[in-house]
């Protein structure tokens, strides 16, 4: 056996680049670009490599808005409210397509309880001649109308906002579930939600919509036979939303007289706790309130704030603002919010002065 000398066994080495940090960074860009086309590898500093959502998308509701901060939730990403039954989630997601078109964008529905009430939609401000049902039988073919929507959308009209509701996962059976006998493979909700979710934030990011899956919460089994909440579809929406939103119910509200007065309660609180938002601090939460018949009523979370800050006081079941700027400006009134409701219905100027002073008190409490 010849025995080779370490000059022959040894790798050729390169010409090491000179220069600075930069210019060998823009020297390794510019092979790559060349080998792999532009955009693939960009500078972090680029517009396009952490870029902040195109825009934002109000809920509506004052003290979700303030929650997930920013004003709203976050266009070109996936959005996840979930939680118990009768919580609110579907009144808080059409206040969102609600708002969209308010500003002049466009909304699909993919209602698969099919449990909408037409009259309580109108209530919360969508118009329905100007908003899309998606009837898709399948999770699969949902996925793929989904996808088409955008595309089509981003081809003729990229810069219009929009909202896919997703209304809920629970409620649309797999291929294999509608017909096993014509379906082959037998893949199950989990693994079908993971790749098409894989696909769709691909062209999500390049628009300026936000698909909007409401969810539901269940008891399962974790580890040691413990029982731990989950929602269906495994980790495809925990993973890929941006935002996910638990809400649940907080208690009943009552009208006039108060729940002794035996009229039954005119709505419930809500608590919205926010688990995951990539885009603004998490794991606060907050409580708001939805009116039977009507949808999100932001005055109940005014009162309710000013009240804890005790900028209104309460006395006998009189209510008064009473802060330097406006004390004994404007009458007492009676039966908590709804009262307030028709106060500022009198004087309209109050709204105003009433949202700067709950978004003064929200900036020292929020994070």
């Amino acid at each position: 056996m010849v025995k080779r000398s370490k000059s022959t066994v040894a790798a050729p080495r390169k010409a090491k680049i000179k220069g600075s940090q930069l210019e060998v960074m823009l020297a390794a860009h510019e092979f790559l670009t060349k080998r792999h086309g532009s955009g693939v590898v960009l500078a972090m500093d680029d517009p396009l490599a952490i870029a902040p959502p195109p825009g934002w998308i109000s809920t509506q509701s004052l003290a979700v808005d303030t929650l997930i901060g920013n004003g709203g939730l976050p266009q070109a990403r996936v959005v996840e409210f979930f939680g118990p039954e009768g919580a609110g989630k579907s009144t808080l997601a059409d206040h969102v397509l609600a708002e969209v078109q308010r500003i002049g964008g466009q909304g699909y529905l993919w209602d698969t309880e099919h449990a909408r009430d037409p009259k309580y939609v109108d209530k919360m401000g969508i118009v329905r001649s100007r908003a899309s049902k998606i009837d898709a039988d399948t999770m699969e073919a949902g996925f793929e109308v989904i996808v088409d929507i955008l595309e089509w959308h981003l081809a003729h009209h990229p810069l219009v906002p929009g909202v896919l509701v997703w209304d809920t996962v629970a409620g649309v059976p797999t291929a294999n579930e509608a017909d096993p006998a014509e379906t082959s493979e037998r893949f199950g909700p989990a693994k079908i939600i993971r790749g098409s979710l894989r696909k769709l934030v691909q062209v999500l990011k390049r628009s300026r919509w936000i698909l909007l899956a409401v969810n539901q919460e269940y008891e399962g089994g974790g580890h040691g036979g413990q029982s731990i909440r989950k929602t269906y579809g495994g980790g495809g929406f925990p993973y890929f939303a941006t935002t996910r939103l638990s809400i649940w119910p907080a208690g009943k509200i009552w009208g006039v007289g108060g729940k002794d007065s035996g009229r039954p309660p005119v709505g419930q609180m809500i608590s919205v706790r926010s688990v995951k938002n990539k885009v603004y601090p998490p794991l606060a939460i907050t409580k708001g309130a939805i009116i039977y018949g009507q949808g999100i009523d932001n005055t109940w979370t005014i009162q309710d704030t000013l009240s804890g800050a005790g900028m209104i006081k309460s006395s006998g079941g009189w209510y008064s603002l009473d802060w330097p700027e406006v004390a004994g400006k404007y009458r007492k009134w009676q039966s908590g919010f709804i009262g307030l409701n028709e106060l500022c219905a009198e004087c309209p100027e109050l709204w105003g002065i009433l949202l700067d002073a709950y978004k003064a008190v929200m900036q020292t409490v929020m994070p």
